[in-house]
């Protein structure tokens, strides 16, 4: 990303490397020896294949000079194995969208830390599009959102006592515009992330059921923490190793923050969108910004586990 004099973007440049799509054929088949489908091939119309390319537009319309180019890639070890069979994905939500976005909505928070400006208005400086521009306002004034430069005054990466932070992220997925705030503590000297609070603004165009879509979203904005903060598969040369609930943890009741939802009823879109998938892919890039903004490190790897955000914080 380049940053021109004005403190604008003048170009994106980014290479997405998305995981294989999911394998279905039954492996007790492919073992016996038996028909199955086909295996993941770089060439299919359907999910299960190795190609997974850009999902989300780029909704940053001002900006002139931008490329993003999208990488599939097969399971690991199915070229090796004599059943094409490699260390067997499956998607879960937002399957190439979490890559897409992540990075990006990361790489705008950042821009926006280097130009010495507010995070949310740098998002409204570089958006054209009345709804993007809509959800933004509706996320900041629901938030209590302070306008001002991250990393925050203050902003410290050491010590046992929780600082905190805030940060935002915005997209469009199916026809819906999203964008959520993120207020999080962190211990520097444990590494834990504490999401305290999240506020999100959904404009789907027409609103057909309000509490039904508030639920969806609620489910959406969880599971993203989940993926931001927790979730992560272990494997070695045996195998999967993350064989339950424990060694792969979800979010518990605890670790839910208080959740706030603005549903912008649209109906002159015509159309209504996506209305939970999309939150997923919303969480994490937020989370990180506000990590950034609490110590004045940037995190890219996922998930923000303790013993992975005690070592940036160290480095």
């Amino acid at each position: 990303m380049a940053i021109d004099e004005k403190g604008k973007i003048a170009a994106y440049q980014i290479d997405h490397y998305m995981p294989a799509m999911q394998d279905d054929r039954p492996i007790g088949a492919v073992i016996a020896g038996l028909p199955t489908m086909s295996a993941p091939q770089v060439h299919s119309n359907g999910v299960t294949s190795t190609v997974n390319g850009l999902e989300d537009p780029w909704i940053y319309a001002p900006v002139a000079n931008v490329i993003e180019r999208g990488h599939g890639t097969f399971q690991v070890g199915q070229k090796a194995s004599p059943l094409a069979v490699g260390l067997r994905d499956h998607s879960m939500r937002t399957p190439g969208q979490f890559q897409q976005n992540y990075p990006r909505e990361l790489a705008m928070s950042e821009a926006a830390a280097l130009a010495g400006a507010d995070a949310i208005q740098f998002r409204i400086d570089h958006a054209t599009e009345e709804r993007a521009l809509g959800v933004l306002q509706a996320v900041r004034d629901a938030s209590g959102w302070d306008a001002r430069p991250s990393p925050r005054f203050g902003a410290v990466s050491t010590g046992s006592t929780p600082v905190r932070g805030r940060g935002v992220s915005l997209m469009l997925r199916s026809g819906t515009y999203w964008a959520c705030v993120c207020q999080i503590a962190v211990t520097p000297s444990t590494g834990a992330i504490v999401v305290e609070k999240y506020t999100i603004a959904v404009d789907p165009g027409i609103v057909v059921n309000p509490m039904q879509l508030k639920r969806n979203v609620e489910g959406g904005a969880v599971m993203g923490i989940g993926h931001a903060l927790f979730e992560e598969v272990m494997f070695d040369e045996s195998g999967i190793t993350t064989e339950d609930w424990i060694s792969y943890p979800i979010p518990t009741m605890a670790d839910i923050p208080e959740i706030k939802v603005v549903l912008l009823n649209n109906p002159k879109v015509g159309a209504y969108g996506g209305g939970s998938e999309a939150a997923n892919a919303l969480a994490a890039p937020a989370i990180a910004a506000a990590l950034h903004d609490a110590t004045g490190k940037v995190m890219r790897r996922l998930p923000m586990k303790p013993a992975y955000v005690q070592a940036l914080l160290k480095a």
